[in-house]
């Protein structure tokens, strides 16, 4: 059994699909991983992966309820 992989469009290097920036181009999936994602558009922030927390804050409670008449 084979996992999905991808090769970076500029370096050749394989990319796992967890870290590679994948778009479709002319119709075709194009994929690059980081480095190469970031040269290639130093205008754009590259968001950090945000972490799950387990301290969120409690749910809010509703106050009112809809009555209908």
């Amino acid at each position: 059994m084979s996992t999905l992989t991808y090769t970076c469009d500029t370096c050749r290097d394989t990319v796992t699909p967890d870290v590679a920036f994948v778009r479709s181009v002319n119709l075709r999936t194009v994929a690059w991983c980081r480095p190469c994602w970031a040269a290639r558009h130093p205008e754009l922030p590259i968001p950090v992966q945000r972490q799950s927390s387990g301290d969120r804050p409690p749910a809010r409670r509703r106050r009112w309820a809809l009555t209908r008449r």
